[in-house]
C-alpha cells in the first residue's frame, strides 16, 4: 500500500469525490519517503486517514493496511491518533450522495456544526520502533495496523463495520446508477 501527497484544498475537496479503487502508480509513493521529506523540508505532520473514504459519523469503515509493508514504516516518526466525530441529529455534515451544491446549502442552514476531536494521549499510542522490523530481540513485536485499529476504535467509541471504502465506492455507483445521476468513476 502506497500513498500520495495532497494540497490542503485537495484534502478539503477530497470528501465530494468518488473513492477510487486504486492509487494510480504514478502518484505513489512509500509513506517512509513522505515522512522522511516532510521531516527534512520541515512540511509539518503527514496525516494518514486509515478509512480511505468519509463515513456517516456512526461508525467505523474497516481501516487500510496502511504499516503492511516495510517501506510505509519510518521508525523516526511518532504516531498521535486523532479522531473526529462530528455529532449531529437530522443533518450529517459529512457529504456522502446527491447534489453537492444542496449538501452545501443545507450545511450552510443549520444553526451549527460542530466537530469533537478526541487524541490519545502519546504514552498510549502505538510506536512504530515497536513493530517487528525495529523491535528489540527478546521483545513483542506489534503489528502496527491492528493497534492502530484498537486504539481507534476505543478512542472514538465508534463500533468497526465490515464495510470497506470500497464496498462505499460500490454502493454508490449502484445508487447513483438506480437515480439515473450518473457516477463518475475514476478508477
Amino acid at each position: 500500500m502506497h500513498v500520495r501527497k495532497l494540497s490542503l484544498w485537495s484534502a478539503l475537496r477530497a470528501p465530494s469525490q468518488p473513492t477510487p479503487a486504486l492509487l494510480p502508480a504514478a502518484e505513489a509513493r512509500p509513506l517512509k519517503d513522505i515522512t522522511q521529506e516532510a521531516r527534512l523540508k520541515a512540511f509539518g505532520p503527514v496525516v494518514v486517514f486509515p478509512e480511505n473514504a468519509t463515513s456517516n459519523g456512526r461508525a467505523l469503515l474497516q481501516l487500510l493496511p496502511v504499516f503492511e509493508e516495510v517501506e510505509n514504516q519510518d521508525d523516526k516518526s511518532e504516531m498521535h491518533l486523532l479522531a473526529f466525530r462530528y455529532p449531529f441529529r437530522f443533518f450529517s455534515p459529512a457529504y456522502s450522495v446527491g447534489s453537492q451544491m444542496a449538501h452545501l446549502f443545507g450545511l450552510c442552514c443549520q444553526v451549527y456544526n460542530s466537530v469533537v476531536v478526541k487524541v490519545l494521549e502519546q504514552a498510549e499510542a502505538p510506536k512504530v520502533a515497536s513493530s517487528a522490523m525495529f523491535c528489540e530481540a527478546g521483545e513483542e513485536p506489534v503489528d502496527l495496523d491492528e493497534a492502530v485499529k484498537e486504539k481507534l476504535t476505543q478512542l472514538s467509541r465508534l463500533r468497526l463495520t465490515k464495510q470497506s471504502a470500497m464496498d462505499k465506492r460500490d454502493f454508490l455507483a449502484f445508487y447513483y446508477k438506480r437515480t439515473k445521476s450518473g457516477y463518475r468513476d475514476q478508477i
